[in-house]
């Protein structure tokens, strides 16, 4: 499974020559189709490396471990919607990704990494707490799935255990004199409803004060998964900076980890189209201020000096140039030419570099709908 770590790593991968290449697959029924699709990719690096001064032995000797991917029957039969193929000399790196990517073929002195930016952006991920009475479960998901989370040692096991923690701290407290000048508290009047609230949010307050321990800066969603009246009551609580405001219905005690994702997975689509159409109203409101820019003539050299907080990229288009590090000029060019890189690609990692947050995007989606890029500053 690709991670940030593994993206950091291809990305720091320079040599005089490597291969990217990048399909759309099916997830099952088309495994001929996708073989071949991978044979013509192969086919096409060769005549890239050939370009690239490579006889056609040494360009076949090259992509020697593609060649023996292609001979994997097993491996053709459990992929996902998208596969991602990094060679070099007698490596091979290759993720299977619930993403459709164009084809495409790269060859050039790093590795082509640009359509792998929703898998690794980390806009995606997220928690889910699962809780009732009875159980408690913390999760961390992202595109791919959710993986539980060791909490034992933190938070009570469920609300009985919760209230006799609670109760064995109150007479520890009482013993040591620690509020004896209180006022005692009677219940007598209070209503079977309200006692039950209380003791419902000293059961969550224990929860968020354990998860506390661990998330301290963590930023990230948190979908609740719980019956409904529980939901505005944790939140109210809570010390959590970012508790969803929608969450997952019902009793979650019976619901396996596969089914909180699907769920928690929709709600997290929403998410992210809303933080979208957020900093489009930013860019909306900055174009034309010199914080924001749809022009690459602009927006590359910002990229290098880590100007960039949000960069939308055209998925489906390619730019081919060359960018003067000294005078801070961008060269583009119609046809890719001897030396050039995808200007797209180098922009989206140097913005990643120095912290920004890359969107890869349809058309639809750009700000500046005739744009290969938009960017918002930091900084004018």
């Amino acid at each position: 499974m690709l991670n940030l770590k593994k993206f950091k790593a291809l990305m720091e991968k320079r040599d005089s020559i490597l291969v990217s290449i990048y399909l759309p697959t099916h997830r099952a029924g088309n495994a001929q189709a996708d073989h071949l699709r991978f044979k013509n990719a192969l086919s096409e690096a060769k005549e890239l490396l050939k370009i690239k001064g490579l006889n056609d032995k040494d360009a076949s000797a090259f992509l020697r471990k593609g060649y023996e991917l292609l001979d994997q029957d097993d491996f053709w039969i459990r992929l996902s919607d998208g596969l991602a193929v990094f060679i070099k000399d007698d490596m091979i790196e290759y993720y299977l990704v619930p993403i459709r990517f164009n084809n495409f073929v790269y060859v050039g002195n790093e590795f082509y990494l640009r359509p792998l930016f929703p898998v690794i952006s980390g806009e995606d991920r997220f928690f889910l707490l699962a809780f009732s009475q009875n159980k408690v479960r913390f999760f961390e998901g992202d595109l791919y799935g959710i993986t539980p989370v060791i909490i034992d040692d933190l938070v009570p096991a469920n609300m009985e255990k919760a209230l006799q923690l609670d109760s064995e701290k109150s007479k520890i407290q009482s013993h040591s004199g620690r509020g004896a000048a209180q006022a005692p508290v009677y219940h007598s009047h209070a209503t079977e409803q309200d006692q039950k609230l209380n003791q419902l949010k000293t059961y969550f307050r224990m929860i968020d004060e354990g998860l506390m321990e661990m998330l301290h800066d963590e930023k990230v969603p948190m979908i609740l998964a719980c019956v409904d009246y529980y939901a505005p009551i944790y939140k109210e609580i809570s010390r959590y900076v970012n508790v969803a405001d929608v969450h997952i219905g019902g009793n979650p005690d019976n619901e396996n980890p596969a089914m909180l994702h699907e769920k928690g997975w929709q709600i997290m689509q929403t998410f992210i189209k809303s933080r979208k159409e957020e900093i489009i109203e930013k860019y909306d409101e900055l174009i034309g201020t010199g914080k924001a820019t749809y022009n690459m003539l602009e927006a590359m050299p910002a990229a290098k000096e880590g100007k960039i907080a949000s960069l939308f990229v055209h998925k489906d288009r390619y730019t081919w140039g060359r960018y003067d590090e000294n005078n801070h000029k961008v060269e583009m060019h119609k046809e890719r030419q001897d030396g050039d890189v995808e200007l797209l690609n180098e922009i989206a990692l140097e913005t990643f570099k120095n912290g920004g947050v890359v969107y890869t995007v349809g058309q639809k989606e750009m700000p500046q709908p005739t744009a290969e890029v938009c960017a918002v500053y930091r900084y004018e």
